[in-house]
């Protein structure tokens, strides 16, 4: 003998999701990704001012910076990583020689723990020469750098490329002058420290002024790698998709009594 089926069950009728309720999986997708998206274009917005020692501050002297004498003004990062933008650097007057022979590399950093002091390390490349220099400030960009590193201590360094013989202590191939201030440096994270080189960065001394060059980065704060966002777009759908759509089911699964 055959249990008797509730005349509830027997009447149940499962109705399909309707296309009004689809439309509104679909903008909640939708939605969802934008807002992924709205993430990364967050990071792409104004850049942010890492170190300056030139906004409203003036001139204090020059060291010049030839093949063999190198000069490096250290700056910092925070607590975030940075993809650098520009560095602006002010010459106290137009470069002797040829101007695209003047090159600013981007350092890497050694801390003598013994010393208790930090020098430019090792270059992590160079940054692009805007190709006609003057007195004054002027700008280089910074395609091809790669990423800082949060809480790290990076070098901007001037020197010229090429060999010459030298004349009056300054290499024919050119020379630059690199001004700097007895100003206070600002910044997200301000730094005095600068030093030389008199052999071509195989040893750095301080400077005997003990003053900053005058310089000026920008950077943006990372943004992610675009696998990283596809990776959250993913997780937004394995996350919300199921839920809505076992929330439609109900909604359209219907009950009748006979």
């Amino acid at each position: 003998m055959s249990a008797a089926v509730p005349k509830s069950l027997a009447h149940a009728s499962i109705r399909p999701v309707s296309p009004a309720a689809t439309r509104r999986v679909w903008l909640t997708i939708l939605g969802s990704i934008a807002t992924v998206i709205g993430m990364a274009a967050s990071g792409l917005a104004a850049p942010v001012t890492l170190y300056d020692s030139i906004d409203g501050l003036s001139s204090n002297g020059f060291d010049t910076a030839s093949n063999s004498a190198w000069l490096a003004n250290q700056f910092l990062t925070d607590g975030d990583g940075y993809t650098l933008d520009t560095v602006t650097i002010t010459l106290q007057e137009a470069p002797v020689g040829v101007s695209a022979n003047v090159r600013l590399s981007l350092f890497s950093n050694f801390f003598d723990s013994g010393a208790g002091t930090d020098t430019p390390l090792a270059s992590l490349g160079d940054f692009t020469n805007p190709g006609s220099l003057g007195a004054g400030d002027n700008t280089f960009l910074a395609g091809g750098l790669p990423s800082l590193a949060p809480n790290s201590t990076y070098w901007v360094v001037l020197h010229v490329a090429g060999t010459g013989a030298a004349s009056n202590g300054v290499a024919a191939i050119g020379s630059a002058k690199w001004a700097y201030t007895f100003g206070t440096t600002g910044g997200l994270v301000p730094s005095d420290v600068s030093t030389y080189s008199a052999d071509g960065g195989g040893n750095w001394f301080p400077n005997s002024s003990g003053s900053p060059y005058m310089m000026t980065v920008n950077a943006f704060v990372a943004v992610p790698e675009p696998s990283t966002y596809a990776m959250g777009v993913a997780g937004v759908g394995a996350v919300f998709i199921p839920s809505i759509l076992r929330r439609l089911r109900r909604q359209g699964s219907e009950s009748t009594l006979a």
